[in-house]
């Protein structure tokens, strides 16, 4: 074989197996293309994000202090993620120490003080081992990035003198109250130029370390000073400009709470958004919580709907208050998650001891609302997310918590315990399952439609609210 046949058979492989190898292009999870309420992993399936995350810290004292958060601690909360068939984590930071120098986000100096131009390779190490842990089961992980309560915000005004940019913790000597009004109110601010400066550092070492990974989306941050939107904006706008030079581009989401509104999304511009309460936080009754929203056409972005910003994580919320938030939620086009108190106190109550499995230690009372959040992930894997739409026009659905493929799929919820569902069913055969969301008592059955309104009773050894899935047979 001459030189040149040899040097074209040679390209001519390498073009076809170039070729192969990038004609399906894996992606980070991003915005579903032909629904804006969904989300489209790597593979191009649609999905809707549902889990139970936790802060990684301990509350004492009026002070978030560690309690053992590693890659093994991490592993043992990634099972119980798998035991309730969630999928989606919020993964927690805090921008003050904990029990370990793996937490520190800046590296310390031999004095012990922080050093805010060089970012901690433990913590880029720990971080990168937790997504990489997530990823391996197929999880999806919201990397926050900042956190308002770690002194930055007047509730956590105790964790301020352990902040990194508290002026005797760093030998730069930058403080970020500069008034001395007792909190990091300039942290989460454009005002001091210098504290951009070593965040937007800090980005560009957890971007280019975390760059590679599909299952990942970045968050701003928790619950940021309502004065901090215009820093928000610097920050995702910083973040897509950054990446812009890297071989993949995740989703921003950006969060409510701490004096920030939800129209302020409109200012600080993410792909993803998470609101708060319009109310008061903890309101059985505030919208949010009794009757989710459909997300709204003029923002056209996905709506993760967090329970830690609207305040129903606490024990008065009883387990039927539990599941009817999740399924509402979920039947509105929302991505429902729960603030989940994985091993700590909260509201007076210690974990009970390897709970729902070894090694895990939770509070029983919230196994309702984690039991719905799985129990949402098995039924949208049995619909076509895409076209199976919400609606609350009631003359389609009683109920007014439903998602409609008209003629195909009909999947509707009854939070009362005694009501039945009336749907306007399309004409045709259907499959029916009647679903018990307390037990997972199931009921099947087959219904005949000449075209028209269709009552579906509860049966009758159903206690709870249900769920009703109606499909057409092809």
């Amino acid at each position: 074989m001459t030189a040149k046949k040899f040097l074209f058979l040679y390209g001519f492989i390498a073009f076809m197996f170039i070729g192969c190898t990038t004609s399906v292009m894996e992606h980070p999870i991003q915005v579903h293309p032909d629904n804006w309420r969904l989300f489209q992993n790597s593979k191009g399936e649609a999905i809707v994000f549902t889990g139970s995350h936790t802060w990684l810290r301990d509350f004492e004292n009026e002070q978030w202090i560690g309690n053992g958060w590693n890659v093994e601690k991490f592993n043992k909360y990634l099972d119980f993620l798998e035991y309730w068939n969630h999928n989606y984590i919020r993964l927690w930071m805090w921008e003050h120490p904990g029990d370990s120098s793996a937490l520190d986000i800046w590296a310390r100096t031999d004095n012990g003080k922080f050093d805010l131009t060089k970012v901690n390779p433990e913590y880029l190490k720990l971080v990168k081992s937790f997504v990489q842990a997530a990823d391996d089961r197929g999880l999806y992980v919201g990397l926050m990035l900042f956190q308002g309560w770690s002194g930055a915000c007047p509730g956590g005004i105790n964790d301020w003198v352990n902040h990194p940019m508290y002026g005797a913790n760093n030998i730069q000597g930058l403080h970020a109250d500069p008034d001395s009004i007792g909190y990091g109110i300039k942290v989460h601010s454009l005002d001091i130029p210098e504290v951009v400066r070593y965040q937007e550092n800090y980005i560009n070492e957890m971007v280019n370390s975390l760059n590679g990974f599909n299952n990942l989306i970045w968050e701003t941050g928790n619950e940021t000073l309502g004065s901090s939107v215009p820093w928000k904006a610097h920050i995702i706008k910083y973040i897509k400009n950054l990446e812009n030079g890297l071989p993949k581009q995740h989703l921003i989401l950006d969060g409510t709470g701490n004096g920030v509104s939800n129209d302020d999304v409109y200012r600080s511009a993410p792909d993803i958004y998470s609101p708060c309460m319009v109310t008061r936080w903890a309101n059985p009754m505030d919208p949010y919580i009794d009757n989710p929203p459909i997300p709204a056409d003029t923002l056209g972005i996905p709506i993760v709907l967090d329970n830690d910003h609207l305040g129903n994580h606490f024990l008065r919320f009883n387990g039927l208050i539990q599941r009817n938030w999740a399924w509402k939620s979920f039947l509105r086009g929302n991505h429902p998650i729960h603030m989940d108190c994985y091993d700590i106190k909260w509201d007076g109550a210690d974990p009970t001891m390897n709970h729902p499995i070894p090694g895990v230690n939770t509070n029983p009372h919230y196994d309702p609302q984690r039991k719905s959040l799985g129990d949402i992930q098995t039924f949208a894997r049995q619909i076509d997310l895409i076209q199976t739409i919400p609606t609350i026009d009631s003359t389609i659905c009683s109920t007014r918590f439903c998602m409609v493929n008209p003629g195909k799929e009909y999947l509707a919820y009854q939070p009362d315990t005694l009501g039945h569902i009336n749907l306007d069913l399309s004409l045709g055969t259907y499959n029916v399952e009647y679903f018990d969301s307390k037990t997972s008592e199931k009921v099947l059955s087959t219904v005949v439609s000449k075209g028209g309104k269709k009552i579906f009773n509860r049966p009758a050894d159903f206690k709870a609210d249900w769920i009703l899935l109606v499909k057409a047979i092809q």
